[in-house]
């Protein structure tokens, strides 16, 4: 959001990826990835944060796996829900969301429980500041701006930046001649 510092606070960012790496050594694998959530629960030797930001990660690697589904189905309300979901572990889990993509989330949300066409929304990047997607239908687009817009500046004192795009198909190969 316009007047957020996206520096990453001063190695936040990479202080995570050692965090999780970490956290994969101590209980003997390759990568966190590789880990059960039972397994994360049940380690001793991991303090509040590293269980926290570990449970974060494998279950958002299972919402990945979920909307992927989502998308190939269609299924805009249960893609909606893992975006909310995986902004709430961003949030509370792996702390890297910030107040002004909080409020923004928060707006979809009051809009999608008021069945007004928004169906997720979620901050986006690697957190402290950034952006937020949120996932509605094109109808409500200007209706969301104005609510956005203005939850903004009543907390912030200054207006958000709304940027309209369109999903389009992923990264391909070109054939260059």
């Amino acid at each position: 959001p316009p007047g957020v510092d996206r520096s990453l606070r001063g190695g936040d960012y990479a202080a995570l990826r050692t965090m999780c790496a970490s956290v994969a050594s101590k209980l003997g694998l390759p990568a966190l990835r590789d880990a059960k959530v039972d397994d994360i629960k049940g380690a001793a030797m991991l303090n509040h944060d590293e269980r926290q930001r570990a449970l974060h990660v494998l279950n958002e690697n299972h919402r990945v796996l979920q909307a992927a589904r989502a998308m190939r189905g269609n299924d805009w309300t249960t893609l909606g829900d893992l975006m909310f979901a995986s902004h709430q572990s961003l949030r509370d889990l792996y702390r890297v969301s910030i107040d002004e993509l909080d409020l923004i989330v928060d707006a979809a949300q009051s809009l999608r429980n008021d069945g007004r066409g928004v169906f997720g929304a979620r901050m986006t990047g690697a957190g402290f500041g950034g952006c937020a997607i949120v996932l509605c239908r094109s109808d409500v687009v200007n209706r969301l701006g104005m609510a956005i817009n203005e939850a903004f500046e009543g907390r912030f004192n200054r207006r958000s930046r709304i940027m309209r795009v369109h999903a389009v198909g992923g990264a391909e190969p070109l054939a260059l001649q």
